[in-house]
């Protein structure tokens, strides 16, 4: 849904598993912690910018995060 909203959000781009690389993250040390929790999610964003769409090659400015912030919040009200 969040997809569908913003245009600096893409699903396809998502990933869904552990890596041991990643033991040390926010996202595996809550999935750790809570394990009666089914689903633990973050929202990281890149510091190399957008890869695809009309913003392709360009970095995230703090108004783009904001509206990411947003229409994550809008997401969750409309689930």
């Amino acid at each position: 849904m969040l997809s569908k909203l913003n245009p600096y959000f893409n699903f396809d781009y998502s990933r869904f598993n552990l890596h041991k690389s990643k033991d040390a993250t926010a996202r595996i040390a809550l999935y750790n912690d809570l394990q009666n929790v089914p689903c633990i999610y973050t929202m990281e964003s890149s510091f190399a910018g957008i890869d695809f769409g009309s913003e392709k090659g360009k970095h995230l400015t703090c108004s783009m995060l904001e509206t990411l912030g947003k229409d994550l919040c809008r997401t969750i009200l409309i689930h």
